[in-house]
């Protein structure tokens, strides 16, 4: 009996196609890509520091960024926690610069606390 264990990378793209999720079989029958067009990107958390409207940059702070961790993706603690796990007043402050709970969950959080169970539930894996 041959077993097929999926492996799932997720693969952030800022080019023309926008967001990948890339699978890849186990049994070497190559990569398979599709396009999410359901999580719209959140062009206003790529942008530098210092290009970032004063709004916008409110929020951050409030959420715990700073120049270091904003310009450096993946570094604030706070991005290490998925949406529905962040207080009212943190969700607040997110909402009021842009993200929805799809967009914090894909861009900022990057699945890392999901399970294998709940991606492939939200059909993600």
């Amino acid at each position: 009996m041959k077993f097929v264990h999926n492996a799932i990378a997720l693969v952030l793209s800022v080019s023309n196609v926008g967001l990948l999720t890339q699978a890849v079989d186990q049994d070497d029958s190559g990569p398979i890509s599709r396009e999410l067009t359901d999580v719209e990107y959140p062009d206003f958390r790529f942008t530098n520091w210092d290009t970032i409207e004063d709004a916008i940059k409110e929020e951050a702070i409030a959420l715990g960024y700073d120049i270091a961790t904003w310009d450096k993706p993946g570094t604030a603690q706070i991005e290490m926690k998925r949406f529905d796990s962040l207080s009212v007043e943190l969700k607040v402050n997110a909402e009021a610069m842009g993200f929805n709970e799809k967009q914090w969950d894909c861009y900022q959080n990057h699945y890392s606390s999901y399970s294998w169970n709940e991606m492939r539930t939200l059909k993600l894996s």
